[in-house]
């Protein structure tokens, strides 16, 4: 087609497995399964804290009380910068750089993140 340009896409899983007390490592795969890049974080303490008001707070309404949009939007700030910094973080944006798109999916593996709302991620300067 004529003026269309071409997009690459880059699909990756993001792996969070446990590490240790308070730690998890990060381990980014292509899609070949070939580690692309690796790295831990520490467990903080709004983790479990929002994780737990959230599901509180929802289990009678599923709708979001907006007195939790604000810690919602911070978590989800922290949560980004603890999963997508260091060299995941340089990774992806060097791949969208080069004219890509990149599609991560998480893949969970400690049974204690499973409640965490993993949907709330985001830069805030992107």
């Amino acid at each position: 087609m004529v003026g269309q340009t071409s997009q690459v896409f880059y699909d990756f899983d993001i792996i969070v497995r446990d590490a240790g007390p308070n730690f998890y490592s990060v381990t980014m795969l292509s899609e070949t399964g070939k580690v692309v890049s690796e790295q831990t974080f520490q467990s903080f303490d709004s983790l479990q804290t929002v994780t737990k008001a959230l599901l509180n707070a929802t289990s009678s309404d599923p709708k979001v009380a907006p007195s939790m949009y604000g810690k919602l939007k911070n978590f989800g700030q922290k949560l980004a910068e603890e999963l997508l910094s260091g060299k995941i973080g340089r990774e992806a944006r060097r791949l969208v750089s080069v004219s890509g798109t990149v599609v991560l999916r998480l893949r969970i593996h400690p049974e204690e993140l499973f409640d965490v709302p993993w949907e709330t991620m985001f830069y805030a300067d992107e």
